[in-house]
Order: C-alpha cells, then sequence, then structure tokens
C-alpha cells in the first residue's frame, strides 16, 4: 500500500513539473523581455535561394541560414550523427577560395576533420596537406581560429611534425591578432 501511494505521489509530481515548466517559460517572456529562440526550418526553394547566393555574391548571411536547412535534407553518416560535409563543403570552398573568407577556411578544416573522424580514420597526407593550406590562408586573412589550431597541431604535433619554433611563430601571431580585437580595459 505504501509504495502505491509513492508511486502516485511521484507520478502527480511529475505531472506537476510539466505543468509548471510552461508557465516559467511565459513568465520569463513577459518579465524579462527574452524570448526563446529556435532555429526556423527551411524549404527546398529558400535553401537553393541561399545557396545561388553563396555562389554568386559570396554571402555570408546565406552561409549561416544554409546551416538551417531541414534535418531530412541533411545525409547522415554510419554513426547517425549529421553529415555537413557532403551539404556544407562546396559552398565552404567557394567562400574560402572565392570570396577569400577566413572562416571559410577553417570550417574546411572542421567540415574535413568530422568525415574522417566519423569513420574513425586517420588523415593522409595529401588531406593534411590540403588542410594545412587553408588553415594558413585563414591565418593569413586573420582567422583566430585558424591561428589557435595551427599553433596546437605544430605544439603537439599533431598531423605534423612537432616544430616549436613554427607554434611559437603562431603564437606571437595569435597574441597580436588577439590584442588587436580585443583591446585591454585598465
Amino acid at each position: 500500500m505504501k509504495k502505491n501511494i509513492k508511486k502516485l505521489c511521484q507520478k502527480k509530481n511529475s505531472i506537476r513539473l510539466l505543468c509548471i515548466i510552461p508557465v516559467l517559460i511565459c513568465i520569463q517572456q513577459s518579465v524579462f523581455g527574452q524570448t526563446i529562440v529556435t532555429t526556423p526550418r527551411l524549404s527546398r526553394q529558400q535553401t537553393q535561394q541561399y545557396k545561388d547566393s553563396i555562389i554568386l555574391n559570396g554571402d555570408l548571411e546565406s552561409w549561416f541560414w544554409l546551416s538551417c536547412t531541414n534535418e531530412k535534407d541533411y545525409p547522415k553518416f554510419s554513426n547517425g550523427k549529421k553529415n555537413r560535409y557532403e551539404l556544407e563543403f562546396p559552398y565552404v570552398l567557394i567562400l574560402a577560395n572565392r570570396y577569400d573568407n577566413p572562416q571559410a577556411c577553417y570550417d574546411i578544416y572542421v567540415l574535413i576533420k568530422e568525415l574522417y573522424d566519423s569513420y574513425h580514420i586517420k588523415l593522409d597526407t595529401n588531406t593534411i596537406d590540403f588542410v594545412l593550406f587553408y588553415l594558413n590562408k585563414g591565418a593569413d586573412l586573420g582567422s583566430i581560429d585558424c591561428l589557435k589550431e595551427l599553433y596546437y597541431m605544430y605544439c603537439n604535433g599533431i598531423n605534423v611534425t612537432k616544430d616549436l619554433n613554427k607554434a611559437n611563430i603562431y603564437k606571437m601571431k595569435l597574441n597580436s591578432a588577439t590584442e588587436i580585437s580585443c583591446p585591454k580595459i585598465f
């Protein structure tokens, strides 16, 4: 009998909790003026318009919105995770090459690494050269993410021969880049 009463109380508490959560969200929105942002899902026509805008104009806002494509439009890796590589890589490559976008240079590295990691294989030498080209290009264009990754790779000998001299060069560039973008306040 006591066990049944405890189960009933637990069910009532969980039901109360489920009812309270939406109320708290409404209170937060009305009191603090905050809204909960959700990512819109795009139609195939909208997605195509964003792709066209990226290719023809190098539109960075369209690049952002492309990532909001419907989940079903993304192919999946064998491990079930979303495969951004197949959908986004061609557009990132165009942004990096045609429009010299530093973040796109870094994203080339990220997308390739995600692809290789999903299949649990190491980067081969040609792919490492390809990735290093874009990381260096992004670093030259001022990408802090590229500088951080190059520093980390050379400092720890990941996918490259450990070279502390190169690592220090990237560290100095990183320090000067962060000083410019984030001035110190006294």
